[in-house]
């Protein structure tokens, strides 16, 4: 490793520390599994939006990276967010804009940010699809750039923003090669993007994860307040 990237590397692990410990502190944003039938249910409290989504599988966990923590559902990584749409559009635009235009716009953020981290342009594919009976969402991803110059800047501007923190960035010990494609699943809730995003790696299918995605979004239930994690543990199967 040459000095350059040495240096690069060591303030952006340094950066990330002091996000983590400033993460660990505040308790105004967290997630727990709770069992389900089916498997678990994850209860998501954050500041200003508060949700349930079941995620059916055999092994559910937890996993870190020095970013974030993600979930895996029988081997499959996964993140699940709720974003404020006020991080990427202004309040008097997103009052007049539809909810489609809306999905779009958070894509197009998203993507401006990736195609900076991995200094190249992203082949995104995008469609809207239909996952429950009042409820619609924007389906997109692209497959993970095997030849770009990760940026280290603006992977560090992350640890300072809602943007995602994908699986597979190489700088948390991952082989950019174990992750093929990249899937999100949005939708719109209490003036918020509510995102779940996995990694398809391995003998994992695009069809597969996407029906996993709607099948999981399709469960989306969200509260007014916050969600009594003790109550939902209580009656939960044994």
């Amino acid at each position: 490793m040459n000095r350059e990237i040495g240096a690069v590397l060591a303030v952006f692990l340094l950066s990330a520390l002091f996000s983590f410990v400033a993460f660990s502190q505040d308790k105004s944003e967290y997630t727990v599994l709770v069992k389900s039938a089916n498997g678990r249910v994850l209860i998501y409290n954050g500041k200003n939006i508060f949700f349930t989504i079941e995620l059916k599988g055999e092994n559910i966990g937890q996993t870190s990276t020095i970013f974030q923590m993600f979930l895996t559902v029988d081997g499959r990584p996964l993140q699940i967010h709720g974003l404020p749409i006020g991080d990427f559009m202004k309040g008097g635009t997103a009052n007049k804009a539809s909810a489609n235009a809306i999905l779009e716009k958070h894509r197009d953020w998203e993507v401006n940010y990736l195609s900076e981290v991995f200094g190249k342009d992203l082949n995104v594919t995008s469609e809207f699809v239909h996952i429950a009976q009042d409820r619609d969402a924007l389906l997109w991803g692209f497959a993970m750039p095997k030849d770009g110059k990760l940026n280290g800047n603006a992977m560090m501007s992350s640890l300072s923003t809602n943007h995602c923190s994908l699986w597979g960035f190489p700088v948390i010990g991952q082989k950019v090669e174990d992750v093929q494609d990249q899937f999100y699943l949005t939708t719109i809730s209490n003036h918020h993007v509510v995102l779940i995003n996995c990694a398809i790696k391995g003998s994992d299918t695009r069809d597969a994860a996407k029906a996993f995605l709607m099948e999981s979004l399709s469960t989306l239930n969200v509260s007014d307040k916050p969600i009594d994690v003790k109550a939902v543990q209580k009656a939960a199967p044994r």
